[in-house]
This record gives structure tokens, sequence and C-alpha cells, in this order.
């Protein structure tokens, strides 16, 4: 039986470090994740960006992509890479055409749900305990609400909410409490605005 010295014990745990070391240098970068107006979610390689009215990424076999901003739901993209890696990408900033400030001046926060859905109480309870003004539609019950869910976002789960134009599908306590937060900025800023003028 061959015993082993101090010293080769410290050079093969040295080489078992450099290995795994290497194997993880060697690993891509975090995924980020697409969600598509069709209700799609690609996950990417590394980070998407926006560029121009296009966004480029890297798909998961390492080949660049583009697709059409206009086919990509940015917000959407941005919660489920929020809610999945805890990082949230940057959105380009927009001026908001006026028909758009009209709207976030009374914003609507809208909670499409249904009565036995465990998540849509969450976010009833959550936006009162918040203390902000929602509706509900209940696409099980109103026939015009679901409507409007299914041509705004096709087969997608309950909840979805818009929070002055932003959405969010699922719930995530995190994400709706920055978005009620945002809204809330955007119309005291606008308010301020209006003021001033």
């Amino acid at each position: 039986m061959k015993t082993r010295t101090s010293l080769q014990l410290v050079q093969r745990g040295a080489l078992a470090s450099a290995v795994l070391l290497s194997a993880v240098l060697a690993l891509p970068a975090a995924a980020d994740w697409l969600v598509t107006l069709d209700g799609n979610l690609i996950e990417t390689q590394g980070t998407w960006k926006v560029d121009g009215d296009h966004i480029v990424y890297t798909d998961m076999q390492g080949k660049p992509q583009k697709m059409a901003v206009a086919k990509v739901d940015l917000e959407g993209s941005a919660d489920t890479t929020e809610a999945r890696t805890g990082k949230r990408p940057e959105l380009p900033a927009k001026e908001l055409p006026k028909q758009e400030a009209e709207v976030v001046k009374n914003p609507d926060i809208v909670l499409f749900a249904t009565t036995w859905c465990g998540y849509c109480r969450r976010a009833r309870q959550l936006f009162e305990e918040l203390d902000v003004a929602f509706v509900e539609k209940d696409i099980e019950k109103d026939a015009e609400a679901r409507r409007e869910f299914n041509q705004r976002f096709g087969r997608a789960g309950v909840p979805v909410i818009d929070v002055g134009g932003r959405v969010i599908r699922g719930y995530s306590e995190q994400i709706i409490r920055q978005a009620v937060k945002e809204l809330q900025a955007r119309n005291a800023e606008l308010a301020q605005r209006q003021a001033g003028d």
C-alpha cells in the first residue's frame, strides 16, 4: 500500500480546484428570458439588449439572434428575467406620447383574475395593503373581460396585472410593489409638471 505525502495531497487538491475553476469559467453567462407577444418564452445565453427596433441576443446554442421589438413583451421579459435571476434588465427610456401620458394621469391598475386563484387572492390583498385602487376583471364570470384578456394576452394563466401599462404575468410581490412604486412616482412627476405649466 502506497502512502501519500502531505505535499502530494496538497498538489492534488490544488489541481482539483484549478479544474473546477476552469469549468466554472467556461460556463455561459447566466440566462435572461424573452417573452414574446404570442406567449412564448425564450431563454437567452447572457443578456438581451434593445438595439433600435430590434432585440439582440445569443440563443442557447451560442448563435447571435435578432428579433423585432414589436414581437416582444419588453416589460414581461424584464419581469420574467428578474423573477428567475434576481436582476432586472435595463429597458430603454421611452418618451410617453401625449395620449399615453393622459392614461398615466388617471391610471387604472387592472387585475385579470378568477375567484379560485390563490395568487389572484394574494394580489388583491397586496393592493389593499398598499392602499391603491384597482379594477378586478374575472375572466371566468365576465365574457367581455375574457375577450379582452384573450385578445391582449392569448392563452396566459392568471393573474395578469396591468399596472399603468406595465404588464405583470403571474404573482411576484416584489415586482408588483416595484411597479406600483414606479407608477406612483411617474404620476407624482406628471402632476408636478402639470402644476408648473
